[in-house]
């Protein structure tokens, strides 16, 4: 491919292959401006939305009104340990260890007691007089008797050494937040200040809650889901920096907890067995390994004089544990005699499990049984709940807006957990400061952003009411063929006559939306599991539909300017079936470019019209059709100059799991950054920038090319999901980089200068923050159900971290509960020359664009993409290989499990070409 130098769009330009995809659809900008006096919100759907209009309304953030008066030291490297023994690595065990310090061994050094973080820093509001005036040694005993010299010349139990030592001679002022507070960097003084209000706000909480690093929790309301499981309500508390002031977000927040009160009855609920006597599992047995992996680490009490007020961590499980013979006073006694000859406790179950509650490797292990152990309550559960109890997690954490607030303001009478902005009253170390806290939400200044067009076929222009539209009485802009496909029905609840009747319902829809309709070329019934034999058959019809399709109909949808023909499956699932789902995507169809379409069968037993326009909107996007097009003033904007917007993300496995993370990449290639090409790759897991970011952009702007007669890049508008908020400097740094290393290597391979390098705009897109928006009722920026109405963004003046350029949009209507806007991080923006207004207006666009949707979404559709393509990670393994190369990872680490990315990425099979740029994920 040759280049002739800058294109009149502003990118290079040279011959290529083709000119893009046959027959697409209108430029976006060829309508003009948004509509007149179309509807969206606001008090019904009477709003002007033809240019932005001011609105006012309350956070979920309290000012700061007076800031500490004190000065504080930092003191640093807490060293609390057992004498000659590993460091005291739990919360619990260190807040006990000081508080004995401060009380019992030296309160005439500690008085006022300082701030502990729980780890390594100690906040001072004076200097300790320590023995050498900066560093102190102390033995604490948490014992309320002397300690107990071993007999084998061990250290005394409970016995404790406390190193303590001043970091710095300056103290921390108030006034080292004003660096940040009118708009420069984050400095180590000023980062140091806002933890020392972190900690200041969290001391009364933490010291009275199982907690996080920024939630506390209460089983006030709590609700039991099964398994093992409970759900706890709690609230989250976060210092921010604002313009000219700090603020602190307070937010409704549920974790999940391990359900407390008897072992074995919690043992039971997890394994789903009614009798304990089930629970005589032989170990390496699947359910031995599933039990010992959801108790592993729990902590408990044995209930035994001797264990009395002690806590326990299981380590491991044993079989047969009542039974389970040691060498006593030189004798062999099982765990059972033991228990009865010295506490006279009878063991029922015998030959059920127990816990290990020693090192795997002990020479004297000690085995409990699990029917005198208690699981104490406050324990956090860190493993992926069951997908069963999806529904009920989702339930329990939806609160409408005013419920909402009412929480968090404290107004709940008393009915859930006491809000933290009622405690900053009487919060002694808040106090002790002198540190005030408005009782009022903060209200802000924002706006409703003009609404787009959604253009259908025959030009039509959707109503949009609150982000949402209706496909009814609407064609597709550009309809595709459904004419090479078939059905297999896995479910057991529907039968081949009202199969039929369901599928001519979807197909009469597909026609009404002018998508041109063959009848299936097979119907089959599955068998409970997806047996090669039936998709082998599938795959055959699909061929002989495919060969059959006569000239002239091929010559029909040419003159159409209908995209190419794609074979699909449309799949019947029943519910809950998500291993067969698994089976079927990793079908060998995939690797011939065949689509699927899966429906759950309770679904669309009752189906109404509705319904089936959702199924074709995701059919006709699939078989390579536009549903609709997005005119607005920034798309416009957006198609002056050859521009790929890009989405990102990086999906991390659980906690422990030896899975790698799943990076992807989406890239448009079309003019109206509708349609998409996805990349993905495996890398180290939590590793959070992508690895092979370069290779990805470079194949993105080749395929971009490709589909535009040769004609180059001049602008890159690049959204990033998944960045911790800890991490967005060092990741966007690395990105930025790796983006233009990409770009350079495509211009090297086209023989370009690089004075070409397109323009370059990233942003940090988020969704997991606690900032929320309450609009008065009555007012323009309500919904009329308390949330704010979809096109709101706040006033970045008033209302944003004073060091970044960043803004909150909420881009959706809200379906329940209350709605979360998405936060924009602008890192670089040269596509734009840092106008927030102009991304907002993009950003809010391409909400309108997700294609398997009749509704704007919460976030820009290239990054919802790419979130898609992250969950469908799994998709790139055999069925099998996920679950084996897990093992196979542990089993071949001693010690410390270790993490082998090769064996993962020989494994990894990618995208096939063809399914890659036919939007597979929706």
């Amino acid at each position: 491919m040759s280049y002739r130098g800058r294109a009149q769009d502003g990118g290079w330009r040279g011959r290529g292959r083709g000119g893009g995809e046959r027959g697409g659809p209108p430029r976006g900008g060829e309508r003009g401006g948004p509509p007149r006096g179309r509807g969206g919100g606001g008090r019904g759907t009477t709003l002007n939305r033809n240019h932005r209009l001011p609105v006012v309304v309350n956070t979920n953030s309290f000012e700061i009104t007076k800031l500490p008066s004190k000065e504080y030291y930092l003191y640093s490297d807490i060293d609390s340990r057992f004498l000659q023994s590993p460091e005291v690595k739990k919360f619990e065990g260190r807040q006990q260890i000081l508080d004995k310090l401060q009380i019992i061994v030296a309160p005439e050094i500690f008085n006022p007691r300082v701030l502990y973080d729980g780890k390594h820093l100690l906040y001072s509001s004076q200097l300790l007089n320590l023995e050498d005036s900066n560093s102190g040694m102390f033995e604490v005993n948490i014992f309320d008797r002397p300690p107990r010299t071993s007999t084998d010349g061990r250290p005394p139990r409970g016995l404790y050494r406390v190193a303590i030592k001043l970091t710095s001679s300056e103290p921390i002022r108030p006034s080292d937040l004003d660096t940040i507070l009118n708009g420069g960097a984050p400095t180590p003084q000023s980062i140091t200040a806002t933890n020392l209000l972190q900690l200041l706000i969290r001391q009364s909480p933490n010291q009275n809650h199982p907690h996080n690093s920024r939630a506390y929790f209460s089983d006030v309301q709590k609700s039991v889901l099964g398994d093992g499981i409970e759900l706890w309500r709690g609230f989250f508390q976060s210092v921010r920096p604002n313009v000219g002031k700090m603020l602190i977000n307070i937010d409704t927040t549920m974790a999940a907890m391990y359900k407390s009160g008897p072992l074995i009855e919690v043992a039971k609920e997890f394994l789903g067995c009614g009798d304990a006597a089930r629970l005589d599992l032989q170990a390496h047995t699947p359910d031995y390994r599933r039990l010992e992996q959801f108790l592993n680490n729990l902590k408990l009490m044995v209930n035994t004089p001797a264990s009395k007020d002690r806590t326990k961590s299981i380590r491991g499980l044993i079989p047969n544990a009542g039974n389970f013979a040691f060498a006593k006073d030189g004798q062999d006694m099982t765990v059972a005699t033991y228990m009865k000859i010295t506490y006279n406790i009878d063991i029922r179950y015998k030959a059920i499990v127990g816990v290990r509650l020693s090192p795997k490797n002990a020479d004297n292990p000690t085995v409990v049984p699990l029917e005198i152990c208690m699981v104490l309550p406050g324990q956090f559960y860190k493993h992926k709940i069951p997908d069963r109890h999806t529904k009920a997690v989702v339930e329990f954490s939806t609160l409408k807006p005013e419920q909402r607030l009412d929480a968090i303001m404290g107004r709940s009478g008393g009915r859930m957990l006491p809000s933290p902005i009622k405690g900053y009253i009487d919060s002694s170390a808040m106090i002790q400061a002198k540190m005030e806290v408005s009782q009022q939400p903060v209200r802000i200044r924002g706006e409703l952003l003009a609404l787009p067009q959604v253009l259908f076929g025959n030009n039509s222009s959707a109503e949009l009411r609150n982000g949402s539209w209706n496909v009814a009485r609407q064609r597709f802009i550009r309809p595709a063929a459904l004419i090479c496909w078939g059905v297999i029905n896995f479910s057991r609840s529907i039968d081949q006559n009202n199969l039929r009747r369901l599928m001519g319902d979807m197909t009469d829809c597909c026609k009404g939306l002018g998508m041109d309709i063959a009848p299936p070329a097979f119907f089959e019934n599955g068998p409970e599991h997806a047996s090669d034999k039936i998709l082998g058959q599938a795959l055959e019809a699909l061929k002989r539909a495919y060969n059959n399709i006569s000239p002239e109909d091929r010559q029909r949808l040419a003159n159409a300017k209908a995209p190419s023909i794609r074979p699909i499956v449309v799949v019947i699932l029943p519910k809950l079936a998500q291993e067969l789902r698994r089976k079927i995507k990793h079908c060998p169809w995939n690797n011939l470019g065949v689509l699927t379409q899966c429906l759950q069968d309770d679904k669309i037993k009752s189906a109404k019209i509705q319904y089936w326009g959702n199924v074709a909107v995701k059919l006709n996007a699939r078989l390579g059709g536009y549903n609709s097009i997005v005119n607005s003033p920034a798309m416009s904007r957006l198609q002056q100059k050859n521009t790929i917007v890009m989405g990102a993300d990086v999906a991390h496995p659980g906690p422990g799991s030896l899975k790698p993370s799943v990076a992807s990449l989406v890239a448009s290639y079309d003019d109206l950054a509708s349609r998409y090409v996805a990349f993905t790759r495996i890398q180290h897991p939590r590793q959070e920038f992508i690895q092979d970011l370069k290779e990805m952009v470079t194949d993105a702007i080749n395929n971009y090319v490709g589909t535009h007669n040769g004609n180059g890049v001049a602008r890159i508008v690049f959204f990033r999901d998944g960045i911790s908020e800890g991490e967005f400097e060092s990741v966007s740094r690395h990105e930025i980089a790796a983006i233009k290393s990409g770009v350079a290597e495509v211009l090297r391979q086209k023989g370009v200068s690089e004075t070409y390098m397109p323009q370059l705009t990233y942003v940090i897109v988020g969704k997991r923050h606690h900032v929320t928006f309450y609009p008065e009722l009555g007012t323009d920026a309500n919904d009329g159900r308390g949330n704010c109405i979809a096109g709101f963004v706040n006033d970045s003046s008033d209302f944003s971290n004073p060091s970044t350029e960043d803004f909150y949009l909420q881009s959706h209507g809200a379906i329940q509960g209350t709605s979360r806007s998405a936060h924009y991080i602008v890192i670089q923006d040269e596509v734009y020359g840092n106008n927030l207004e102009e991304i907002q207006d993009l950003a809010f666009t391409l909400c309108h664009v997700y294609a398997k949707a009749t509704r704007s979404v919460s976030i820009p559709a290239p990054v919802y993409y790419a979130d898609l393509v992250c969950a469908r990670g799994a998709i790139h393994f055999s069925d099998d290989s996920e679950l084996k190369l897990a093992s196979e990872t542990a089993s071949n680490s001693s010690g410390p499990q270790t993490f082998d990315l090769d064996i993962w990425q020989g494994a990894f099979k990618p995208t096939n070409n063809r399914a890659a740029r036919e939007m597979y994920f929706l």
